[in-house]
């Protein structure tokens, strides 16, 4: 019986006693009562050892009853639907997340996921100063003009994984920061960063990308600087900085100007 109607039905009867304790019917009502809450009670011990039984028969590892087996069974199903779900959801989620803080054709971050990640960023880097450096690809705009910009986007992914392969041994982010620049932290000290992305820029003087059955050769532009970790809470005016660093280099030709 739903334990709410078994209240109802004890505190029923208990109110017509109360009513009905000068009548005649003060006795019946009053072994109506008794009789509920003895078989109450006796139901209750009733299932707490079936309750017991069903705990003793796990423990033995005995089979369990049918209707306890067919139960499992179903939550067991329901179980494993929402663990699917979740991971799927989950899949989802972390697919989407990728489609936002990526660019799909170079497999770089973007500025987006610098501004919603800087705290993750600066726990994984370990030096108290951080090197950023603004690349740039010369005269990149010729190439889409002349080969169109289906092998413009060639041109970037080829760039992209050559560079990637240039930076791996070493520590460092890199963002697609526009068209054909690029924004790299390297968690090094800056002589050294400096001097890495030096010999970068040197393997772009002689690295040459197949398009068109024609072997391509573009030059790199770098500016760069060493960045306290308070200042990238205004990365706008590290861009500014680094935009202006990335002119100067570009003004005296192909060069790394710090």
């Amino acid at each position: 019986m739903h334990i709410k109607l078994r209240i109802f039905l004890i505190l029923l009867s208990a109110a017509l006693l109360s009513v009905f304790k000068e009548s005649a019917l003060f006795y019946p009502l009053l072994i109506t009562l008794i009789s509920f809450i003895i078989y109450f009670f006796i139901e209750y011990i009733y299932y707490k050892k079936e309750i017991v039984k069903i705990l003793a028969s796990i423990i033995k590892e005995q089979k369990l009853p049918l209707k306890i087996k067919k139960m499992k069974g179903i939550f067991s199903g329901i179980e494993e639907l929402l663990i699917m779900v979740f991971d799927e959801l989950s899949l989802k989620t972390y697919e989407l997340k990728e489609l936002a803080f990526k660019d799909p054709l170079t497999r770089f971050y973007n500025l987006l996921y610098l501004e919603e990640h800087l705290k993750d960023i600066m726990s994984t880097f370990t030096n108290e100063k951080i090197s950023i450096f603004m690349i740039d690809i010369d005269k990149f705009k010729e190439i889409n003009d002349t080969f169109g910009h289906i092998a413009g986007d060639h041109y970037l992914k080829e760039f992209s994984d050559e560079l990637r392969k240039s930076l791996k041994k070493v520590r460092t982010l890199i963002f697609r920061y526009g068209g054909d620049e690029f924004l790299i932290f390297i968690d090094d000290e800056f002589e050294k960063s400096k001097n890495l992305m030096e010999k970068i820029r040197k393997i772009f003087e002689e690295k040459e990308i197949l398009i068109d059955n024609k072997k391509l050769k573009t030059t790199i532009s770098i500016g760069g600087g060493e960045f306290r970790w308070e200042e990238l809470k205004n990365i706008e005016n590290i861009l500014k900085t680094l935009d202006k660093k990335l002119y100067k280099a570009k003004e005296t030709r192909n060069t790394l100007y710090v």
